[in-house]
């Protein structure tokens, strides 16, 4: 049983743009590949039981498990494989895709024989293989969506846990696939998400011991981890790798924001050592575009930015004289959308008083999550302050598919030719030390346009009941959700 932070808008998985959604739903599916659940860094088999690539890396062949079933008892073919990657890099008329451009290299699919699918890319990518294992990559039956359309309130997977019921706001419930593939798993008899969003309740609910574990995603707040540390010695905490970072998209479709003056100021404006101390409780560290790591730009360095330093004095008397320039010597009113719930709203009463402090007030929406999705998808905000989850540490997942023109996660509308020129040259590029050279191009480009600010990275905190064994807290907090090697300790 997990403790649940909130409610998801449906079930489709091609078509829903929060991670929220795609943990709940991860036990009904499977992929062609995954991140292991035991060796986290290492990607294996799902439902291919192997790949290899052509010589000149721009194709690949997954050769697929025979004898799958669908949860309705349909076979598992290549025609579904084949089905599920064009419904997610050119979708149909009327349905949605946020995540279109981590396939958007893939120019051709085959099924060169019965149980093989051969992947035809433009270019070779660095990032495929990576994107390919994403969890956002589940294969949907091909025979259903034909019937009906889309996905969006049942779940028919090959997953190793079969849909039982669920009652929006309140409950996922899933029970064993007696036909999974891997003959003896899973080993649990089903799991159930609790939708619990009070997280007061919610953490209740865990030491007191109604759920076995928290959530992946917002399952503990730092001080929360700090109390099951020091008092609970029959649980454990950990944390994901690739955690979160809070972001500040701006509309670049309305005015004022479509003045990168204006931009310009609001991230000089933000104290971000301030937001990490208040909005995740001292726990985060300061970043651009991409997590500290391999493709970053050292925290020294970061420093020494506009907007990034102490004292904030000098910046916020620039961001005044931009916002003078750009004709709001006096600041302007502006609307933020935020996320229902405390942490959130806490989290936008933070940057209200950001922005007031260069004349700017903002008149802070609170809307249901899924009510954010949708109008952030649709640009129908002025500005948001929100936290996005990480699912691969690879810079075409972050930053092609928030940045690059036409992408489905785009919240800003920003196009820029020159960006999305270092962004397709990234991802072509295979040898490490070149790639992170033009990462870095592109990282600095995106501080020039600064279609959105991020104050700071975080990352995401699980606890679970020392009955629960089996389950290793993962590089992402999505990889490691479907709990087919998860078991409980009588």
């Amino acid at each position: 049983m997990i403790g649940y932070y909130t409610d998801i808008a449906g079930l489709d998985v091609h078509q829903e743009p929060s991670g929220s959604m795609l943990m709940v739903v991860s036990p009904g599916y499977s992929g062609l590949l995954q991140y292991s659940p035991v060796e986290v860094q290492k990607v294996i088999p799902d439902l291919a039981e192997r790949w290899e690539a052509s010589p000149d890396g721009n194709a690949y062949t997954f050769h697929l498990r025979q004898g799958v079933k669908w949860h309705d008892g349909t076979s598992f073919t290549a025609e579904d494989v084949r089905s599920s990657l064009d419904r997610i890099r050119k979708p149909p008329q009327g349905t949605r895709s946020p995540r279109s451009v981590m396939l958007k290299g893939i120019t051709q699919i085959d099924i060169p024989v019965k149980d093989a699918v051969r992947l035809q890319l433009g270019n070779p990518s660095a990032a495929f293989i990576a994107n390919i294992a994403s969890a956002w990559q589940k294969m949907m039956p091909r025979h259903v969506i034909q019937a009906q359309g889309h996905m969006s309130n049942n779940i028919v997977g090959t997953g190793p846990f079969k849909l039982k019921r669920y009652a929006t706001g309140v409950v996922y419930e899933f029970v064993k696939n007696q036909d999974y593939f891997l003959k003896g798993q899973p080993y649990l008899d089903g799991v159930t998400f609790y939708i619990i969003r009070d997280v007061g309740s919610r953490f209740a609910a865990f030491r007191t011991h109604r759920v076995n574990m928290t959530s992946q995603s917002n399952g503990l707040t730092p001080s929360q981890a700090d109390i099951v540390k020091k008092t609970m010695p029959d649980a454990s905490v950990g944390q994901s790798e690739a955690g979160n970072w809070w972001n500040f998209f701006m509309n670049g479709e309305r005015a004022p924001w479509n003045d990168i003056r204006v931009r310009q100021a609001v991230s000089l404006a933000i104290d971000r050592q301030q937001a990490i101390k208040i909005v995740d409780e001292g726990f985060g560290e300061l970043g651009l575009y991409m997590p500290q790591g391999p493709w970053a730009k050292p925290e020294s360095e970061v420093l020494k930015l506009r907007g990034y330093r102490q004292p904030k004095d000098a910046d916020r008397e620039d961001a005044k004289k931009l916002l003078a320039e750009a004709g709001y010597p006096n600041g302007f009113r502006t609307s933020m959308l935020a996320r229902s719930g405390v942490y959130y709203e806490n989290a936008a009463v933070f940057m209200k008083d950001q922005l007031a402090s260069v004349g700017i007030v903002a008149d802070i929406d609170v809307r249901d999550q899924t009510v954010v999705f949708e109008r952030q998808q649709r640009l129908d905000y002025d500005c948001t302050y929100f936290k996005e989850g990480l699912d691969i540490a690879d810079p075409t997942t972050i930053l092609n598919d928030r940045y690059m023109s036409g992408s489905g996660r785009n919240y800003s509308g920003l196009k820029d030719k020159t960006l999305d020129d270092l962004l397709d040259k990234q991802d072509m590029t295979l040898d490490e030390a070149k790639r992170k050279e033009i990462v870095l191009q592109a990282q600095d480009r995106l501080q020039e346009l600064l279609p959105s600010a991020i104050t700071h990275w975080g990352v995401y905190l699980v606890g679970w009941w020392k009955e629960v064994r089996g389950f290793n807290a993962a590089v992402s907090r999505m990889s490691n959700s479907t709990y087919v090697q998860v078991w409980l300790e009588k």
